[in-house]
């Protein structure tokens, strides 16, 4: 009997190995958020967005249009961000997380690809049990403080280990408050 090869994700170290027909569940699951990732982003921008070929995992040496979980269609389109969508079974959104929630590790990955491609990084998560389309975003300190004034309700933020801040909000408030097309620059 062949030897079955675990490999490690985000996933695993969060919880556990899966095996058999939720391994083939997990993948449908994710790449369905991912699908409802880039119908989300084009009601935030006006454009369409495309899940990123090998969900994220193909790395290229010019990234800047093409890092992350989805990317622009439109390479014109200065898209600020790289993102990270994640649906979990259940993940716990504290008001203040602790430097050690599993958010910050899968921030972590949004964060190495964002600073890789020279954008902000951005968080889209969601958990079993939240309307299709529903997400927490969580964003920069930088990105944070240029939107801090359009009055939005900061539902989780923490401080991880390495000292750097996030900030969590509901898609929907992000949807009825920041016009994607009046951010400007976050350089």
């Amino acid at each position: 009997m062949a030897k079955r090869v675990r490999v490690r994700s985000i996933e695993t170290d969060l919880f556990g190995y899966k095996v058999g027909q939720d391994l083939i569940n997990s993948k449908k699951k994710g790449d369905n958020n991912e699908r409802q990732a880039t119908k989300w982003l084009y009601l935030w921008t006006g454009e369409r967005f495309i899940r990123t070929p090998s969900s994220g995992g193909r790395r290229l040496e010019n990234a800047s249009n093409f890092c992350g979980d989805v990317v622009c269609e439109n390479e014109n389109f200065n898209f600020l961000f790289a993102v990270e969508t994640k649906h979990l079974k259940k993940i716990t959104f504290d008001p203040i997380l602790r430097n050690n929630s599993a958010i910050f590790t899968i921030w972590e990955q949004a964060r190495r690809d964002a600073d890789r491609a020279g954008k902000l990084p951005m968080l889209m998560l969601r958990e079993n049990g939240m309307s299709i389309g529903s997400y927490i975003l969580f964003f920069s300190q930088q990105f944070y403080e240029g939107i801090k004034h359009q009055g939005l309700n900061v539902v989780s933020k923490g401080i991880n280990k390495d000292g750097e801040r996030i900030y969590g909000f509901t898609s929907e408030e992000v949807l009825e408050k920041i016009n994607y097309k009046k951010l400007g620059s976050f350089s």
